[in-house]
Order: structure tokens, then sequence, then C-alpha cells
């Protein structure tokens, strides 16, 4: 086994699935997708950043 497929397995071992222990933080209906060492935000349109904070609120006025 190479160095580094040792030390993904090694990582993949340890990893904390931060989607599944509620300490992701992605808003706005994003959605949690686990990564090794972290974690990221796949944002619905409208919405971006890091944690899909960012973005338009659509407004229900219509006139």
């Amino acid at each position: 086994m190479h160095e580094l497929q040792r030390l993904h397995v090694l990582m993949s071992l340890t990893d904390v699935n931060e989607c599944l222990t509620g300490l992701s933080r992605c808003e706005n209906g994003g959605t949690c997708v686990n990564e090794i060492g972290g974690y990221k935000c796949l944002c619905p349109p409208g919405f971006t950043g890091p944690f899909c904070s960012a973005g338009k609120r659509r407004s229900m006025y219509t006139p």
C-alpha cells in the first residue's frame, strides 16, 4: 500500500461525520456533504457561500 493510501485509510477511520452529528452549519435548505476532515454545503438555487447564507431572499409581496 502506498503511503498516500495508508494516510487516507487512517484519516477515514478517525473522521467525524459532521452531517450526522449536527456540527454542520448549512443554512437556507443547504445539503450537508461529509468530507474527510470536514464537510461542505450544497446550496439551493439563490444561495451561495460556504454555509449557503449569502443570497437574495425573495419577497412574498407581488405588486
